[in-house]
């Protein structure tokens, strides 16, 4: 083990003579300084790994010292920097604090010393990036190697090492050139070495592919062939032929699968795509455009019933069958295209075709308006039955209906006299139903035209 002498003092060869001579009375503590020096530690341990530093007196071949020697007040002192290999100085400091104006980075020159000082130099790992990479990514891949360790794009490698990249191609690939930065290596090897590596390096690799067939069915290449030779990797572009009328492009069908290039698939009529290894067959295959398919509106008039919402229906749908109507004193039957009743609506088989009406049929509900609502003198319609006209007492300002069976309005009428003559010569013979209302008071009786 190396032994350290104690801390001496160093002083100038006329301080020496001055103090020999008694020509200088004393010499005080502010005449000397000490001076420490090491490498920069962030654990406490001082280590020698990355580096060390050296000390002399004055100049360049001055006397050296020893970290924790003392110097004359005003001394030299130049401070130097012994990178081990990989590193190099990252900075230095004086009493902790960061020296910022070091013009050569391994020398440090400390000028009229005038207090004690402690000088740090801090190491840094000496690195550079290595990226790497396929040109347009197809035709292979390249996997790069430090000291037999992989390593990825872009990753930090110590100065002069040796980095070893391997090119490994897909089947039908092979190396067509490499290129380090702006230059090209014109090379087909499969490795590429870089030899004490002392900068940042791009290093890409070029695959080509060998020729194959394509052939196509139903357009043409971009230069108008329907078939060529075309070497694997390299950008293929081909265009539909113009569909028929009423015919659009469905898609290009491949005989193997390939990769699209420039946000295309295989729905465009102009696709492109990268040749693979391999001959390809691509057929353009084309459909009928689409005919909209229009809707129609299908309306429920309940004829004096609750509201039924209608429906939007496609052509050559069924309408969805709603919830029956309701209608106080009648029973619903059935959905009728009429007000005739002739042709009911069945909503299981029944397409729409256009729009639509539906017309509700009713039946008097015999149990709740045979029995008049009134007391025998409240309602007094006569004569009844009657030929053509059937007269009405004490009941101004009533609401007059007459109803079929069915519930189909057959004739109204505001109440204005005391004693109302109503017209029903127009209507068929039949049984009807007579109906008053006002103001929530209702009266009814079933009357009979002969």
């Amino acid at each position: 083990m190396k032994k350290h002498s104690a801390p001496t003092s160093k002083f100038s060869k006329l301080t020496l003579f001055l103090i020999l001579f008694g020509l200088a009375p004393f010499v005080t503590k502010a005449d000397v300084h000490t001076v420490t020096f090491h490498v920069h530690s962030t654990n406490g341990e001082q280590s020698t790994e990355q580096g060390s530093i050296t000390a002399r007196l004055n100049d360049w071949v001055g006397e050296l010292i020893s970290s924790g020697d003392k110097v004359e007040n005003n001394a030299t002192v130049r401070f130097e920097a012994n990178p081990a290999k990989g590193y190099r100085v990252s900075s230095w400091y004086r009493n902790g604090s960061v020296i910022t104006n070091i013009i050569i980075s391994d020398i440090y020159i400390l000028e009229n010393i005038t207090e004690d000082v402690e000088i740090t130099v801090e190491f840094e790992e000496f690195t550079h990036s290595v990226t790497f990479n396929v040109i347009n990514g197809i035709g292979g891949r390249l996997i790069a190697e430090v000291d037999g360790v992989e390593i990825q794009s872009g990753a930090r490698v110590g100065n002069n090492k040796n980095v070893r990249l391997t090119a490994i191609a897909d089947p039908g690939f092979h190396v067509k050139t490499w290129h380090d930065g702006a230059l090209w290596r014109f090379s087909t090897d499969t490795v590429f070495q870089i030899w004490n590596l002392f900068s940042n390096r791009t290093i890409r690799v070029e695959f080509e592919g060998l020729p194959h067939e394509i052939t196509v069915e139903g357009g043409a290449l971009g230069d108008n062939k329907t078939t060529d030779t075309i070497t694997a990797g390299t950008v293929v572009t081909i265009i539909a032929d113009e569909p028929e009328e009423g015919m659009r492009l469905a898609n290009w069908d491949f005989s193997t699968a390939v990769t699209f290039m420039e946000n295309t698939d295989e729905t465009f009529s102009t696709a492109k795509f990268i040749m693979p290894s391999e001959d390809v067959f691509v057929k353009a295959v084309f459909e009928l455009v689409p005919i909209p398919i229009p809707s129609h509106t299908v309306t429920f008039n309940s004829l004096g019933g609750s509201d039924i919402a209608g429906q939007t229906v496609e052509y050559g749908e069924t309408a969805e069958k709603p919830a029956n109507p309701t209608r106080t004193g009648f029973v619903f039957e059935d959905w009728y295209t009429d007000t005739n009743y002739t042709v009911m609506w069945n909503f299981a088989t029944c397409i729409v075709t256009s729009d639509t009406t539906l017309f509700a049929k009713w039946t008097f509900d015999e149990t709740t308006n045979i029995v008049e609502t009134h007391e025998p003198a409240s309602l007094q319609a006569f004569p009844n039955p009657f030929i053509n006209e059937i007269h009405i007492a004490d009941a101004v300002d009533f609401s007059l209906q007459v109803l079929t069976q069915t519930g189909a309005i057959a004739h109204t009428q505001q109440v204005a006299n005391p004693h109302e003559i109503v017209n029903l010569q127009r209507l068929p013979a039949g049984v009807y139903i007579l109906r008053l209302e006002k103001n929530g008071e209702i009266r009814t009786a079933r009357i009979i035209k002969q």
